[in-house]
């Protein structure tokens, strides 16, 4: 099988895994049950039943949880015929129609209003996608790592279509819920505290000092929200030859600025100034780990040709650090419980064991962005174990370093899912372990995107 094919093969199995998942989602039972013949056909014969008054969030919610199949489905059929206008934007409709219809049988309102954001949300996936394949290169057979050659030009536009995806997303994720208002009297009022204390236009650079407590755990995951725009700017500058930090700072900057900017109209999102020297920091960070990237795979290099032994210091210090990077996220902020009986009951009555059961049972806007920063947050992660794993086991299949590093990455999430029973405000959700799973499984594959010196793991599995 031609890697051409295999990576349609791949999508194309994960859009029907995200199907499944989308099944899952819209089929957890409700409370009640209805007569499907009578009250939902009755919808619509009375639309206005439906189009009733929705929630932002909710709306919000459904768009983006139909983003992931637009985009799945877009790279198995859309790298041949990059076309915006296809009847493949048509899948997502077809399939909250048949979520709607069984949401008849288990006590849930079947809702017109669903099936539009939905099919929303697909399309706004699949377009993304096509708009990356025809204007940025974008190639899922790189994108995937399954090319053996050494074909930097085509890594190069995979990286930056990459990128465009990223800030899609980074920019789509900004703007949620979309309760827009361009009411001059609204957007003042956000310079003020609201009903909760909050306020939702921060011009003072130093707001955060005095509440650092409360806001670090926020501005830290905003700062690694940029950093992967920082980094792959600067991967795209490094296999030009040019690495340099200056583009990594002002291209964070400007996707800074302009989410901020259009976050002044949404009248539930904080625009803050403070962003502004977190996108510079984190053009810094961005740089530095590329540069750090870049210097590793040289040693490696010169080590290879000289015959010297491995070092593994620089891969098991960068792995250390980052797995604190994740505990510092976990166990923030900081309050830990002492009485061992709280502990041993958070464990066993407050644990989450059935996967996905508190994102799903009450669908909404934090839980859906909370299950792609689990996931995303580990794809670092698997980048570093895949590295180290392929220097341990260079005869090893690329198949089975991608489940080796996703067992690792479930290993250590479940270690920090159990250190947070003694961590004040959290809980124990098997979710997040099967999220980070899935997410150093997308790290070990993007290895190979990111590897220059070598052609990556070693035979095709």
């Amino acid at each position: 099988m031609t890697s051409d094919r295999l990576a349609r093969w791949v999508f194309l199995a994960l859009t029907i895994l995200f199907v499944f998942f989308i099944i899952y989602a819209s089929w957890t039972p409700g409370s009640e049950r209805y007569d499907v013949g009578r009250r939902y056909f009755k919808g619509f014969e009375h639309p206005h039943t439906l189009l009733r008054v929705h929630s932002l969030r909710d709306i919000a919610t459904n768009v983006l949880l139909y983003v992931p199949l637009g985009v799945f489905l877009a790279l198995a059929v859309a790298r041949r015929r990059a076309r915006f206008l296809t009847p493949w934007i048509f899948v997502g409709t077809l399939v909250s129609v048949i979520m709607e219809v069984g949401q008849s049988f288990i006590g849930r309102h079947p809702d017109l209003v669903d099936i539009v954001t939905n099919s929303t949300g697909h399309v706004i996936g699949y377009w993304v996608i096509v708009a990356g394949v025809r204007f940025y290169g974008l190639d899922p057979v790189v994108f995937l790592g399954l090319d053996t050659g050494d074909k930097q030009d085509a890594k190069t536009q995979s990286i930056a279509a990459l990128r465009f995806v990223y800030i899609c997303i980074y920019g789509l994720i900004a703007l949620l819920p979309f309760d827009i208002s361009v009411s001059l009297s609204k957007i003042y009022a956000k310079l003020f505290p609201d009903e909760l204390g909050e306020v939702r236009i921060i011009l003072d650079p130093l707001y955060h000092l005095s509440r650092w407590q409360q806001d670090g755990l926020k501005l830290t995951l905003e700062l690694l929200g940029l950093v992967p725009i920082a980094a792959l700017t600067a991967a795209l500058r490094g296999i030009r030859g040019r690495l340099s930090v200056f583009p990594p700072i002002y291209t964070c900057l400007w996707v800074a600025v302009a989410c901020e900017a259009a976050q002044v109209f949404i009248l539930s999102r904080t625009t803050d100034i403070a962003m502004i020297p977190l996108a510079a920091l984190a053009g810094v960070v961005g740089w530095a780990l590329i540069k750090t990237w870049f210097d590793l795979q040289k040693v490696d290099t010169q080590r290879e040709r000289t015959g010297e032994e491995a070092n593994w210091r620089p891969v098991v210090v960068a792995l250390i650090g980052y797995g604190l990077v994740i505990l510092f996220l976990a166990w923030s902020p900081f309050q830990f419980e002492t009485d061992p009986k709280a502990v041993a009951r958070k464990i066993l009555s407050e644990s989450n064991l059935i996967p996905f059961k508190e994102h799903f049972t009450v669908r909404s806007l934090p839980t859906a962005i909370d299950i792609v920063k689990e996931a995303g947050i580990f794809i670092p992660f698997g980048i570093l174990v895949s590295y180290l794993l392929v220097e341990l086991i260079p005869a090893a299949s690329r198949s089975r370093i991608v489940l080796l590093t996703g067992l690792v990455s479930l290993a250590f999430a479940a270690i920090v899912e159990l250190s947070q029973a003694v961590s004040i405000g959290r809980y124990i959700d098997v979710t997040d372990i099967l999220l980070a799973g899935g997410g150093g499984m997308c790290g070990a594959v993007f290895l190979r995107l990111f590897r220059f010196g070598k052609t990556g793991p070693g035979p095709e599995g």
